[in-house]
C-alpha cells in the first residue's frame, strides 16, 4: 500500500490531534523519471498510479500538473462544488491551491478502476478562521485519466468552522452562500 502521509495504524488517524500532525507530502517523482514529460505521464495508467500521482501534485499545490490527471469530460462533485469538465474544476483547485493551506493525502484501497482515499486539509478561511477539514474521495480512472472524482465530508462540520454564524452555519441556506 503506498501512502502520502501514511499513518502506521494502517488507515485514519486516531485522533483529531493526530490528523493535523499528518506530515506532508513531499512531490519528489522516482528518480527514473526525471523530468517529466507527455510520454511518461501517459505511461501512468493504473488508478495507484495515478491516485498516487494527482495526489502528490495536489499536497505540492501544482495545479499545473494536477490538470493533467483530468480526462477533459471529468465529473467532479462535493458538498459544495460540481462540474462536468476538466476547465471547471480546475478553477476551483487553482483558488484552492493558491491559498496557504497544509495538505495531506492517504491512499486506502483500489478496486478495479477506483481508487479511494482520504485527504486533510488545514487552512483560514473568513477573517482567517481556522479550517481542518477530512475528506473522502473518491476517483475513477480510465485509460490513464480521472473521469470522475468525488469527495465527501461533513458540511455541517465544516460550515461551523468556516462561518461566524455558530449552530445557523448548519442551516442549508449557507450552502447558497459559498
Amino acid at each position: 500500500r503506498a501512502t502520502a502521509g501514511a499513518e502506521p495504524n494502517g488507515g485514519a488517524p486516531a485522533s483529531a490531534s493526530e490528523a493535523r500532525g499528518l506530515r506532508q507530502q513531499r512531490a519528489r517523482p522516482p528518480a527514473s523519471e526525471g523530468r517529466e514529460t507527455k510520454r511518461s505521464r501517459a505511461s501512468t495508467s493504473s488508478p495507484t498510479e495515478v491516485a498516487q500521482s494527482f495526489y502528490a501534485a495536489f499536497v505540492a499545490h501544482d495545479a499545473k500538473t494536477l490538470a493533467t490527471f483530468y480526462a477533459p469530460d471529468v465529473e467532479f462533485k462535493d458538498a459544495i462544488f460540481s462540474y462536468d469538465n476538466r476547465d471547471g474544476v480546475m478553477g476551483m483547485w487553482t483558488k484552492i491551491l493558491s491559498a496557504r493551506s497544509k495538505l495531506a493525502y492517504q491512499l486506502e484501497r483500489v478496486e478495479g478502476d477506483v481508487a479511494h482515499g482520504v485527504w486533510h486539509a488545514d487552512y483560514s478561511l473568513i477573517r482567517g478562521r481556522p479550517i481542518h477539514n477530512v475528506v473522502r474521495s473518491r476517483l475513477v480512472v480510465k485509460n490513464g485519466k480521472i473521469i470522475e472524482h468525488e469527495d465527501a465530508f461533513p458540511f455541517a462540520l465544516w460550515a461551523r468552522q468556516a462561518f461566524p454564524l455558530g449552530p445557523l452555519s448548519e442551516l442549508c441556506v449557507v450552502r447558497w452562500i459559498v
